[in-house]
């Protein structure tokens, strides 16, 4: 899946516990919080944690001055 978004979000699985999955148009991270609820999120190298699945995917949702847009090819 091609999609904009930006170069801090961190998609390396070998990272993390959770499985990166399709959302709409890009893709985030689907994990369980500690009641084992399914939570979506976006990982950041630079911030850790994003609790919302559409953050820093383009512009008008970036969460900080660090932004900065590249495309990704995630397969």
């Amino acid at each position: 899946m091609k999609f904009k978004a930006c170069k801090h979000l961190d998609f390396d699985q070998s990272k993390y516990s959770c499985e990166l999955v399709g959302i709409s148009n890009h893709v985030g991270w689907k994990r369980k919080d500690c009641d084992d609820r399914i939570q979506l999120c976006q990982m950041c190298s630079k911030r850790g944690r994003l609790n919302n699945p559409q953050a820093c995917i383009g512009e008008n949702n970036k969460v900080c001055n660090d932004y900065d847009e590249i495309e990704f090819n995630i397969e």
